[in-house]
């Protein structure tokens, strides 16, 4: 992360900016284009306050870390710094039983490229893809974890080793083409860190309308918005006034783009602190802390009593009774 990174592509498939990476050039529909956001410019992005980082660790609400887009696009990034490297070995840990289409990899094979749309991640591995579904509570290391909660081990033949793990869930991963990614793609909603409140909702409010349920649960489901976990999804529906189980049917349009503005923002704020704070890190630790508004809190800056409540999805969610209607 030395120089200039982020970007997404129209599509929201997100890739680093390489000139170095083979599959830019084989799937130019996976690549991105445009560059918004730079190492120098990252500080400022969406008005964030100059603070140093050891504030970030020390500043939280004490709620187990949760894996968002802004995380899963740190990690991509991480890995794409491996690319041009052979991947040697391929190990399924505890948390991962099997690969879907494992013994289509040929090994060794080099790592061309890493990339994600949402909490979807995939590595290129010469032209046959690995796609891992990060969980809220999945970490990628170099340092190996607990092998209890160890998914995948990935050897790489410079003698690193990269590890995926979950302590609360299994992890599904598999091998598919690139048209299977381009296909899974299709079908989830925007990135949550290409919506905006001043597009059209109106796709984001038919997706979510398909079903009848909360907007909790709406907030929840890939097809409708990618990459949004419970920590955005609190900051999010606190900032729009709207509660999390109100019917998603009865969610205004006027809210629904207080909403994406809200969720927007809180995403790309949390992206902004997590490049600082992984500068000078090989992979990202999320050691850092994220401040909130009210996720994982029990009250309000101005006392507002705060509560936490989980949603049939399992997701646990921090709101205000008393601002939230």
């Amino acid at each position: 992360w030395d120089s200039a990174i982020v970007a997404f592509a129209p599509s929201s498939v997100w890739r680093p900016r390489s000139a170095s990476a083979p599959s830019c050039q084989t799937y130019p529909e996976l690549a991105s284009t445009h560059v918004v956001a730079t190492t120098s410019s990252v500080g400022t992005i969406l008005g964030q306050q100059n603070r140093t980082m050891a504030s970030y660790r020390s500043t939280g609400a004490g709620e187990p870390r949760v894996v968002e887009a802004p995380d899963v696009i740190l990690y991509a990034g991480a890995l794409e710094r491996l690319s041009g490297l052979a991947v040697r070995a391929i190990s399924l840990g505890p948390k991962c039983p099997s690969v879907l289409n494992i013994d289509a990899v040929i090994l060794p094979s080099t790592l061309r490229s890493a990339g994600c749309h949402g909490r979807l991640l995939w590595l290129d591995i010469d032209e046959r893809i690995l796609i891992v579904n990060v969980g809220q509570h999945v970490r990628i290391t170099l340092a190996q974890p607990d092998v209890r909660y160890v998914a995948l081990r990935l050897d790489m033949v410079d003698g690193k080793s990269v590890y995926v793990s979950d302590r609360r869930r299994f992890v599904t991963s598999r091998i598919v083409d690139p048209s299977e990614v381009r296909r899974m793609i299709a079908v989830m909603g925007p990135s949550v860190m290409d919506v905006d409140g001043d597009r059209d909702p109106t796709d984001i409010i038919n997706r979510a309308c398909s079903v009848e349920r909360s907007i909790a649960e709406a907030l929840h489901d890939p097809t409708v918005i990618a990459g949004i976990g419970q920590r955005i999804a609190s900051e999010a529906l606190l900032a729009a006034g709207v509660s999390p189980w109100r019917p998603v049917s009865q969610v205004h349009r006027s809210e629904w783009r207080a909403l994406l503005t809200a969720a927007h923002v809180e995403a790309h704020r949390a992206l902004s602190i997590g490049l600082m704070a992984s500068t000078h890190e090989a992979m990202p630790t999320l050691a850092w802390q994220l401040p909130t508004v009210s996720y994982g809190r029990t009250h309000l800056a101005d006392g507002t009593r705060l509560i936490r409540e989980q949603c049939v999805s399992g997701w646990s969610l921090t709101w205000a009774p008393g601002v939230q209607r």
